[in-house]
């Protein structure tokens, strides 16, 4: 895939794979990359630290040419993702997929660092102001 001006790309250094994500949960872009390998393509929506890393929760869109199992809003297209296991990340613009606010995995031992749904909030409360 070709960077152009609707994409955000990165190389493979872990500073800038955990940027490339932090902007695309701010901005709802979704992520290309490969994963523990194979290809993927998701919405990232929660940044976070765990004692053993950094996780992004993502739901998946394509991962490894195969489409995610379940209709579009299905839950099971929630996935964490170690980061340190994403190469070549690329942030494009695109359709934000999601599921019910419900269905979302717990954050339960995890430092939320960046969250698509409070980032959405504040901008609402910015506007509203």
């Amino acid at each position: 895939m070709e960077p152009d001006s609707n994409c955000l790309s990165t190389d493979d250094g872990s500073d800038t794979i955990l940027e490339t994500i932090r902007e695309a949960i701010r901005e709802k872009r979704r992520v290309f990359c490969s994963y523990r390998p194979g290809l993927m393509a998701f919405c990232p929506h929660v940044l976070g630290r765990r004692p053993d890393g950094y996780y992004v929760l993502a739901y998946l869109i394509v991962w490894d040419k195969l489409y995610a199992k379940g209709a579009r809003l299905s839950p099971r297209r929630w996935r964490w993702l170690k980061v340190s296991e994403i190469r070549a990340p690329h942030a494009a613009k695109g359709q934000w997929w999601t599921a019910p606010p419900a269905t979302r995995p717990p954050l339960s031992d995890l430092t939320v660092e960046v969250d698509a749904d409070a980032a959405e909030s504040e901008l609402r409360s910015v506007r509203g102001s």
